[in-house]
């Protein structure tokens, strides 16, 4: 009695839920019979198919068939081969031994480039201010050469072959203030600004020209005594080796 109440409940829940049946059909291993021509080889034998999809077996009387491995694009000559091995990347031995030069090469060029980093590091924290003043105005002034690399010398007016510097109109020894003032550095060739002190005259004259007299005698007025600091000196450093990449880039 009792073992009949249990198979008419369980009749019954089959009925009330087709799912139980859907579910159980779906997760039942697929299975189909070779042809029934005696001739072919696999006739009679049972396949079953297990396995994600695009990583399916087949099962063949009970031994069990890896599927055959897809080619792949060597690492070096990108020439298609198909693996003999997992985790296979080179096509030959040539391309194997090629590729740990190139993964030896590339691990040495990563540790030298980290040893750059730290040895720059330890350089900009040994640097006092002066040199950071320095290393702040050779980045403005390769940027004032770079403004004006098509105009003459501000002061005698030539063209010539030798050097340019950044010649400043009030010097930085008693206007700090405008060591980094644009206005006030233009492009001047060495013979004005080593040999003639600035060849000022003439260069006050060729200011008035370029940016007006207001400007000029602006500059020559009194300014509030500037100290940078070393934060400073490094965000100017940057900013005019920015500016002077974005105007290469630009001309």
């Amino acid at each position: 009695m009792r073992n009949d109440r249990i198979r008419r409940s369980l009749a019954n829940q089959q009925h009330a839920h087709p799912a139980i049946a859907a579910l159980r059909h779906r997760d039942a291993p697929k299975t189909t019979t070779a042809g029934h021509n005696p001739m072919e080889p696999d006739a009679g034998v049972c396949l079953r198919f297990s396995g994600r999809k695009g990583e399916r077996s087949v099962e063949r009387g009970g031994v069990l068939t890896p599927k055959p491995p897809k080619p792949k694009k060597c690492r070096v000559c990108r020439e298609l081969f198909t693996p003999t091995r997992a985790m296979q990347i080179c096509c030959t031995p040539k391309c194997a031994i090629e590729k740990a030069r190139q993964d030896r090469c590339r691990k040495e060029g990563k540790e030298a480039t980290r040893e750059r980093v730290e040895l720059r590091k330890a350089k900009d924290k040994a640097k006092t201010r002066r040199e950071w003043i320095k290393d702040a105005q050779a980045a403005f002034n390769a940027f004032i050469r770079a403004r004006d690399d098509k105009l003459p010398c501000i002061s005698c007016g030539r063209h010539h072959q030798g050097q340019y510097h950044a010649g400043h109109y009030m010097p930085t020894s008693t206007r700090p203030s405008l060591r980094f003032n644009e206005i006030n550095v233009h492009k001047q060739c060495s013979a004005c600004n080593n040999h003639l002190h600035g060849n000022l005259v003439n260069y006050r004259v060729e200011l008035i020209k370029k940016i007006g007299l207001e400007l000029v005698e602006w500059l020559e007025g009194e300014h509030v005594p500037a100290k940078y600091t070393i934060p400073e000196l490094i965000g100017i450093r940057d900013n005019y080796r920015l500016k002077l990449k974005e105007l290469r880039a630009s001309g």
